[in-house]
């Protein structure tokens, strides 16, 4: 096989078996790709990369900066991985904030003399993840929910997978005397992982696994259309060629001429 010299040069060493690569046929460069982008796809599904978590309800009012706070969850609600960021943008500068959280919804308006609305029903617990922020100057806080210890009135408690929480901010304002206000809420399904699966791709289980020629050709590496079958016969068809002897190859001498 001649190398293809407009490849590009991977920087890594590849194993013995796998040295072939570098000098692979455009269609196997392709196939690499789509793996690639396929455990992108695996990476979102699982939660593993950053990504917009939950859903804003309830309508929050003007703080003295003349807007809303909002709030936004990032990272992931796959109870296992207990990676859930939860920020408020749009605060005063230099306030205190922190987060409250609550299995249920609810709406008081004004509560306290607060000048915004609080979201959650009872029982409401404060302090998610622990700690009270400020916004510094930038008018941002956030903070990393411990879903092994979601804070209620009596303790706290594990998040379970199937549950739906809910996390609003509550923050220092001056509109125009001191009060505080509110975000608006966020709704968090919680899931045990795994989502919905995406048509055509199986996750692979966390741990260490193998790539390329060094594959078992099993599950879960191959699956459906690309069961282990096809896999040998693209093996077999990079075999080299033997050319079978033919029935009547052999030298003939008459008369001390071939």
């Amino acid at each position: 096989m001649k190398p293809y010299a407009s490849l590009p040069v991977v920087a890594m060493r590849p194993s013995s078996t796998d040295r072939s690569l570098l000098f692979a046929r455009p269609t196997r460069i392709a196939a690499a790709r789509k793996v690639a982008c396929t455990s992108l796809a695996a990476a979102l599904l699982l939660g593993t990369v950053s990504a917009q978590v939950g859903a804003n309800y309830c309508t929050p009012n003007a703080n003295s900066t003349g807007a809303a706070a909002s709030i936004s969850g990032s990272g992931s609600a796959a109870v296992p991985l207990n990676n859930l960021s939860l920020t408020i943008s749009g605060l005063p500068l230099n306030a205190a904030a922190y987060f409250l959280c609550s299995r249920s919804q609810g709406f008081v308006a004004n509560p306290g003399g607060s000048a915004g609305n609080l979201c959650l029903g009872n029982p409401i617990g404060r302090l998610v993840g622990g700690v009270v922020g400020n916004s510094s100057s930038t008018g941002v806080v956030n903070v990393l929910a411990d879903l092994s210890a979601m804070p209620q009135p009596n303790g706290l408690v594990v998040v379970q997978p199937g549950e739906t929480w809910n996390f609003q901010a509550w923050y220092r304002d001056a509109n125009p005397g001191p009060t505080s206000n509110f975000s608006d809420g966020l709704a968090v399904l919680f899931t045990s992982g795994g989502g919905t699966p995406i048509p055509g791709m199986v996750p692979i289980p966390t741990g260490t696994f193998l790539m390329g020629s060094n594959a078992a050709n099993a599950a879960p590496y191959y699956n459906g259309a690309d069961g282990p079958s096809r896999p040998r016969q693209r093996a077999a068809s990079r075999a080299p060629r033997r050319r079978a002897p033919r029935a009547d190859a052999r030298l003939l001498v008459r008369d001390g001429r071939r």
